[in-house]
């Protein structure tokens, strides 16, 4: 067995305001864990901060902790990341803390207590606290605690599980392998790889604060309206991590056929996630790449059917007024003329 039983991946990347903080919580945990800290290549200060922190004397006279530093030497994205840590990961659980949220000492220690009562886990998160950019509290902890299992979930609406606060079972890794390098988040990868092997549970103490603000990773899928090519530039990003999630939802469906058979909870939930996302991105590529009548034609029929309607939306005024159009509000009074005349032939 491993000298350490519980294994951190601690992610930092442009969050220098808030790094030390996190790695002070990391430090602070009262159980004894195998971290690496990993930072894709910032370039302002962060590593600096995370090499300080790791450099004071209360970090050099402690030693609880196995501590891994590792800096990438190029930017590679958030699975990449990931994907360096995971062949070293031989600890039975691995915990995911972030360079902007800050974790309670208690953490691990009440996580790794609330695992050893439900052998059944697979993948845990707890309740979190939103907070401002400045560390003020917002928005009170979201979700109710309980252990789900893949028959009760419905295939895009699992439960509130933030990922900041994630732990995951190491055959996460060991049975799915490393991470697919288009994926722009990993948390939702994570928990359903983690259905396909047991249950998911949520633990009903806030051990976390979230910190909300500008360079929050779930930003990447903003998408931009303010011109027709910020739009495609954006929707193009969003399609990349489509791609990469279908390939991993894929690996799942492939598993479940193997091991459970196609009749199985978890085998219907993996394929119906995999067509979905197929849909998903072959309207992601129409909108990002196609003609200009491709993207209107695309827009305007997944409008009259209610998929991704804001979206398509504001992407069919895009494909209409796009060598003029600047400002969202100018476009509505003609974009409602159409949609009534959309709405009419629906009717008909």
């Amino acid at each position: 067995m491993a000298e350490y039983d519980k294994a951190v991946v601690f992610l930092c990347y442009k969050q220098e305001l808030f790094v030390e903080a996190a790695v002070r919580s990391l430090l602070s945990q009262s159980v004894p864990v195998h971290a690496w800290l990993l930072d894709d290549a910032s370039p302002d200060t962060t590593w600096q901060r995370v090499l300080a922190c790791l450099s004071e004397p209360r970090c050099e006279n402690d030693t609880s902790h196995k501590l891994e530093p590792c800096r990438a030497v190029v930017n590679g994205g958030l699975a990449k990341n990931w994907n360096r840590a995971i062949p070293h990961l031989t600890e039975e659980w691995i915990y995911v803390f972030e360079g902007d949220d800050v974790s309670n000492p208690e953490r691990i220690d009440l996580c790794d207590r609330f695992i050893r009562a439900h052998p059944s886990l697979a993948v845990l998160s707890c309740r979190v606290m939103e907070c401002s950019a400045t560390g003020t509290r917002e928005v009170p902890p979201r979700g109710m605690g309980g252990i789900f299992g893949a028959g009760s979930i419905k295939a895009l609406d699992f439960p509130d599980m933030p990922g900041c606060s994630l732990a995951v079972r190491r055959d996460v890794f060991s049975v799915f392998g490393k991470l697919n390098r288009r994926l722009l988040t990993v948390d939702s990868i994570l928990i359903r790889r983690g259905l396909m092997l047991g249950d998911a549970g949520l633990l009903d103490e806030t051990l976390v604060s979230y910190r909300k603000h500008d360079s929050n990773v779930s930003r990447v899928f903003d998408l931009r309206y303010d011109s027709l090519k910020s739009f495609r530039h954006s929707m193009l990003s969003i399609q990349r991590h489509t791609l990469g999630s279908l390939h991993e939802f894929k690996k799942l469906w492939r598993y479940g056929l193997r091991n459970g058979g196609a009749g199985t909870a978890r085998v219907i939930l993996a394929k119906r996630i995999y067509l979905e996302t197929r849909a998903h991105a072959a309207l992601g590529l129409a909108l990002a790449s196609g003609s200009r009548r491709q993207l209107f034609m695309t827009a305007a029929a997944n409008i009259l059917s209610r998929k991704e309607y804001k979206v398509s939306q504001r992407a069919l005024a895009l494909a209409v007024w796009s060598r003029t159009w600047s400002v969202w509000g100018a476009c509505k009074q003609r974009l409602r003329a159409v949609m009534n005349l959309l709405r009419g032939r629906e009717k008909r």
